[in-house]
């Protein structure tokens, strides 16, 4: 029997050991430290499912269950990890809708500009912010693999659904545009001028920058606005907003507003018809009249001697305590030890 009892508690025990993550257990018996180096890390841990950098500081994700093991870079050693972080599922799921996913470990903190477009190959268009590129991998309409670019340097990358950042995937397409590559940070306001090759439809000024606007409002397509913005005469952003989808997702947006204005309508004038129902000498009124509906039969009496009461509903007798016929509804359930015996589409009685 002592013998059965170790064999049992040895295959608990390995069976525990195969459900922990690898990069678990490397986190919890030291083999994962401070200031340990990539190599070391992947030597312990394993291949990461999903690699995210933002800043200079990339991060690997091992899942565990719902969550996640992450263990964070900078400079190539580990400066942070977390053996209960959140998974990051809008980033995993687009990463594995993409045959361009850059969180796969195709892209890397630090890659130049060529080792990048070696990797990934040219990127279907550009934006910048703040004198930082983001650099596009567009796939099918569905996934913005996105890189972020300064000085030269990779700095930053994830995958996104499209949906989340519409209106920064460029249409490099027509001749207005700054998002197809040809303008790029740190050129001159003249640099640009010699690309875009005409006058801006606006110019504006605010917080130390200068803006020009384009406007690209074919017959055929949609209207898209280009926009180039300088700081000290040199360029620090441009982007494109497309007012055509813009006033789309408005439409949609406020039908939906509007269904589920229409949706909480009905439920409020549902409420305030059940709480009508729900009032005793109404019910009782209706009990009595025994006109819920044309063709049920309800009928009640009390016996004094045993406090029970019974009621009729449908042609089926039901017995019960005090909350025997009590109005009833989907919103408003009947007690426990109760059922809601329906009489009309949207209310009943509640029985035993």
């Amino acid at each position: 029997m002592a013998l059965l009892a170790c064999l049992t508690m040895l295959v608990m025990s390995v069976a525990a050991c195969a459900r922990t993550p690898k990069a678990l257990s490397a986190l919890r018996d030291g083999r994962i430290n401070l200031d340990s180096r990539e190599p070391d890390v992947r030597a312990a841990a394993g291949k990461p499912d999903l690699i995210l950098a933002t800043d200079g500081a990339e991060t690997f994700y091992y899942r565990n269950g719902d969550r996640a093991v992450t263990v964070t870079f900078v400079g190539g050693r580990v400066v942070a990890f977390d053996d209960g972080a959140s998974w990051p599922a809008s980033a995993a799921a687009a990463a594995d809708e993409t045959s361009d996913s850059v969180a796969t470990g195709k892209v890397r903190v630090g890659m130049t500009e060529a080792q990048l477009m070696a990797s990934m190959g040219k990127a279907d268009g550009l934006t910048a912010e703040d004198g930082v590129e983001t650099w596009h991998w567009v796939d099918s309409g569905d996934v913005d693999s996105v890189v972020h670019v300064k000085d030269g340097a990779v700095i930053g990358f994830s995958d996104r659904p499209i949906s989340e950042y519409t209106q920064n995937v460029p249409d490099a397409s027509r001749s207005e545009s700054t998002t197809d590559g040809r303008v790029r940070v740190g050129m001159s306001q003249a640099e640009v001028a010699r690309i875009i090759d005409e006058e801006p439809e606006r110019t504006s000024g605010k917080s130390g920058l200068t803006t020009h606007e384009y406007k690209s409002n074919p017959i055929l397509g949609d209207k898209i606005f280009y926009s180039v913005s300088y700081r000290d005469g040199r360029v620090v952003a441009f982007s494109e907003f497309n007012a055509s989808h813009d006033e789309e997702q408005r439409e949609e947006a406020q039908a939906k507003r509007e269904a589920a204005n229409a949706e909480a309508r009905s439920k409020s004038v549902q409420r305030s018809l059940l709480d009508v129902l729900s009032d005793p000498r109404v019910a009782g009124a209706l009990r009595g009249k025994q006109k819920l509906k044309s063709q049920t039969q309800v009928s009640s009496t009390t016996t004094r001697s045993t406090a029970k009461r019974t009621l009729k509903i449908n042609g089926t007798t039901y017995t019960g305590g005090a909350d025997l016929g009590r109005p009833c509804s989907l919103e408003k359930p009947c007690p426990s030890d109760y059922k809601c015996v329906m009489v009309t589409d949207r209310s009943g009685m509640c029985a035993q």
